[in-house]
């Protein structure tokens, strides 16, 4: 679809093709983070490094632990319990419910509390935001942090990190592989809030095959499929020039394919295609992710963003109200 390729356009500015050899990256690069991009750039602007100022400053904040991994996320698509903690750490500066529904009220409380911190405020908790958010917590500690953790490592949510916390902390981090000390720092963080594609448990579908809560029909009326069969075109524009491929055709394909299924919601498309776009990084040698990442939070951001128009011209081809 045409929105896939004045995305594709901005990652090219932005970060390069990745089919082009590039230098090994320095640290600074290898930090950069998978999400928390600038979607709303003007022409010209390296959205890249831009970022990269708003990971200096995250990482200078008193309260957070410095960008997480690239494959931190607890936006749209993202696992209950991500979102969950994530709302636990945005309670400190706004009245938000812990249900770990990903939603305007949350969304809404990550762009204002990002435009506060001096991150890119574009409403997307990538792992700038949720290292500016976290803070290293210990037995003795208390909090929202505390709480946060509670709420994934399976014990009563209390906001006091005590004996019971920390021996379910050193149960999580030994199950994955972590320093097993009981305190909840960067490594820990990061594995929290760790979003890969290809698992059933990070990945789920987040629409009812259904046709109701997808957003195409008005007054709680259906979505029926006219019967249109969906013309998926890659990261390029219909009718347009082929575009480089940058190694995801195949997210932009079934992302194109989502948006005409009368039974799926854009949150539902939008957060399959960030996960597609992640697994196909995740592919890569660890030198060339780094860039890969940039690229897809430029995409992510991007159909974020800007797909709610490419969103209703597919209900119109290909859905019905009833």
């Amino acid at each position: 679809m045409r929105l896939h390729f004045v995305i594709a356009t901005l990652a090219l500015v932005g970060v390069g093709t990745l089919a082009r050899p590039n230098p090994a990256p320095t640290a600074e690069a290898v930090a950069l983070p998978e999400r928390d991009v600038d979607s709303t750039h003007p022409r010209g602007h390296n959205p890249v490094a831009r970022d990269a100022s708003a990971i200096t400053k995250a990482a200078l904040a008193p309260r957070g632990v410095g960008p997480l991994n690239p494959t931190a996320f607890a936006g749209a698509g993202a696992p209950a319990s991500s979102i969950r903690a994530l709302q636990y750490l945005l309670q400190p500066h706004t009245r938000l419910v812990t249900d770990g529904i990903w939603g305007p009220a949350t969304q809404g409380a990550v762009r204002n509390y990002q435009a506060k911190s001096g991150l890119v405020a574009d409403g997307i908790p990538g792992p700038a935001t949720l290292g500016s958010l976290a803070a290293t917590v210990r037995q003795g500690s208390g909090g929202a942090a505390v709480r946060a953790v509670q709420s994934v490592v399976g014990v009563a949510v209390d906001g006091d990190f005590g004996p019971a916390t920390r021996n379910a902390v050193i149960s999580y981090q030994r199950a994955r592989g972590l320093a097993a000390d009981g305190i909840v720092g960067r490594d820990t963080w990061s594995g929290v809030f760790s979003y890969r594609a290809g698992s059933t448990t990070t990945h789920p579908k987040v629409d009812l095959p259904g046709t109701l809560g997808t957003g195409r029909c008005p007054n709680g009326q259906r979505s029926i499929s006219r019967g249109v069969k969906a013309e998926p075109n890659g990261c390029g524009a219909k009718g347009g020039i082929d575009y480089p491929d940058l190694i995801f055709t195949k997210c932009c394909n079934t992302h194109d394919i989502c948006y005409s299924d009368c039974s799926r919601s854009k949150a539902g498309c939008d957060g399959e295609f960030g996960a597609c776009l992640r697994g196909r990084c995740d592919q890569l040698l660890v030198p060339a992710r780094p860039l890969c990442y940039s690229a897809a939070s430029i995409y992510i951001a991007g159909v974020v963003g800007y797909g709610q128009d490419a969103f209703d011209k597919a209900t119109k081809r290909h859905c019905k109200c009833a």
